[in-house]
């Protein structure tokens, strides 16, 4: 973590830790909540961008998009130029890519 980004997680850090618990109870759900909007946006955008109907349905849109995380997990070198854009797309959009859904989940995001 840079100086600027643990200097913004303590600032943030200690705001919430002043907060009543239900107020910082209710932050918490809405930053999840904006994050699972951020995930499906992005995850839409990915597959308007990098993989158009057709050739991929939401269904292989869905396997294209979890097959480049899975890799990316392995910690393996993506195959192919389009899991490596893939993942490229995902991380400069979301910044970490830990908290992303399997494939199913995906495809019914992206439909």
């Amino acid at each position: 973590m840079t100086g600027t980004a643990a200097a913004f997680v303590h600032s943030v850090t200690r705001v919430l830790s002043r907060l009543d618990p239900a107020l910082r109870h209710d932050a918490l759900r809405a930053a999840r909540q904006e994050r699972h909007k951020l995930i499906r946006r992005t995850l839409q955008n990915a597959r308007d961008l990098l993989l158009p109907d057709p050739p991929y349905s939401a269904r292989g849109a869905a396997r294209e998009l979890a097959s480049a995380l899975r890799r990316r997990q392995r910690g393996s070198e993506a195959d192919g130029n389009l899991a490596s854009k893939i993942v490229a797309y995902l991380i400069g959009e979301l910044g970490y890519l830990d908290d992303l859904p399997e494939e199913d989940r995906i495809r019914q995001l992206i439909e």
